[in-house]
């Protein structure tokens, strides 16, 4: 009876050592073709060229890398158990299986680090991607700008100005005053009409400044030039909310007869009283 047993497990352990020797085989061929693969797929981040193609292909890459490490996960199981069913048997585990666990693992942190540049690399081509669309948009979103603006035969008024992702229109000429008056002069109404009609339907903010002239004033309505000057930025306010313009985009801004030291002021004062507009889109 103990001979028998005795030939049973013998028979049962040839068996064991026949299938690993076969898995072994095909463990070392496989490990071989990832090498191969690994080395073919490395791409150089100084290889970060081309549009959506190159974008695709980057992600082409990944996926087979990521089928590339479960698979090698999945196999390195597969041979630790048995591994550890050679060792529950009290057997020496042969070398070449311990060289092909290792190896298997040294495949997969180097497939993880080409998988890492490779990530990084889309990640470069989608950032120059979403730069280079917001230039266009931008570009695009000033040309028809333009557009309306000389639709609405505004040409001669207002011009454009460049402020990174702002684009603005600033008066060209002033909007002009009386002495001591804040009142809009009727020269005025037709542009204030056509500028709400070019801008009401855009996202914008405008800021209106408003100035007087070195001239002081003291009366009931206007006790220095600050309220002078507000009050006629408020009537332009006023002016374009009565065309459509919403009342919460408006920024009132004044100094009065006082004057940045850069930007000074005219021997005139017929120019000083005025006010000027800016309007800032965000293309």
């Amino acid at each position: 009876m103990d001979t028998l047993c005795k030939n049973k497990n013998l028979i049962k352990l040839f068996l064991i050592n026949i299938f690993v020797i076969i898995g072994l085989i095909l463990f070392l061929a496989v490990s071989g073709g990832y090498a191969f693969q690994e080395a073919d797929i490395i791409t150089s981040p100084s290889q970060i060229t081309g549009g959506a193609s190159s974008i695709r292909e980057y992600r082409k890459k990944v996926n087979i890398i990521d089928s590339q490490i479960f698979s090698l996960k999945e196999n390195m199981k597969w041979l630790g158990l048995k591994i550890k069913r050679i060792k529950d048997f009290n057997r020496h585990v042969p070398e070449v299986m311990e060289e092909s666990m290792a190896s298997k693992a040294h495949i997969i942190e180097s497939l993880g680090k080409v998988r890492k540049r490779l990530t990084r690399n889309i990640e470069a081509l989608l950032k120059k991607h979403r730069s280079s669309d917001s230039a266009q948009k931008k570009a695009d979103f000033v040309k028809e700008l333009r557009f309306r603006v000389k639709k609405c035969g505004l040409g001669d008024w207002i011009e454009f100005a460049a402020d990174g992702e702002c684009c603005r229109l600033v008066t060209r000429l002033p909007i002009l005053f009386a002495s001591g008056s804040a009142k809009i002069a009727d020269t005025y109404k037709n542009f204030f009409k056509k500028l709400a009609t070019c801008i009401r339907n855009y996202d914008v903010r405008i800021i209106v400044d408003g100035y007087a002239d070195i001239d002081a004033i003291h009366n009931k309505k206007y006790p220095s030039n600050f309220e002078l000057g507000a009050a006629r930025a408020a009537n332009i306010v006023h002016e374009l909310i009565k065309y459509g313009v919403k009342p919460s985009i408006f920024k009132i801004s004044t100094t009065g007869k006082y004057r940045f030291k850069a930007k000074g002021m005219s021997k005139k004062k017929t120019i000083e009283r005025r006010a000027d507009l800016t309007i800032i889109f965000t293309a």
